[in-house]
């Protein structure tokens, strides 16, 4: 944590923990991304820096969708 004196004016210091629940993410093989179709957005860090970038509040844009199959191949869980 941070000094509060270096906080930029009306900003408040939390534990990131204290404000959202950290889960691990799941290995995505090169060989299954890009699908462009599947029920499941599969988010990465960088699908987070082009929603930030964009405006965005929410993950809304993902560039890889996964179906069912590729789900219980990389054994994700959904949350």
């Amino acid at each position: 944590m941070i000094d509060d004196k270096q906080l930029p004016e009306g900003w408040t210091q939390f534990k990131l923990g204290n404000v959202c629940k950290i889960l691990p993410g799941y290995g995505f093989p090169k060989d299954l991304q890009g699908g462009k179709t599947g029920e499941y957005p599969f988010y990465k860090v960088g699908d987070i820096s082009k929603n930030v970038k964009a405006g965005h509040k929410y993950l809304e844009n993902s560039d890889n969708y996964i179906d069912e199959g590729v789900l219980k191949k990389i054994k994700a869980k959904l949350f």
